[in-house]
């Protein structure tokens, strides 16, 4: 999950850069569905925790 999570920081940044918008379409348009499919990925990772932790406890 911390891989996720400096993954999903990493593309953040860029996302955030001021000439972020001045690339072509293509660029940006695979950086943001990059940066979706990580949260995504994440969120899962997350709820599969929760679950092995239910049953633990």
């Amino acid at each position: 999950m911390e891989k996720l999570e400096l993954e999903i920081e990493t593309l953040e940044a860029d996302v955030a850069a001021p000439d972020f918008y001045n690339q072509s379409s293509n660029v940006t348009t695979t950086v943001l569905a990059k940066l979706e499919s990580v949260q995504q990925a994440l969120n899962h990772a997350y709820e599969r925790w929760a679950e092995l932790e239910s049953l633990v406890n």
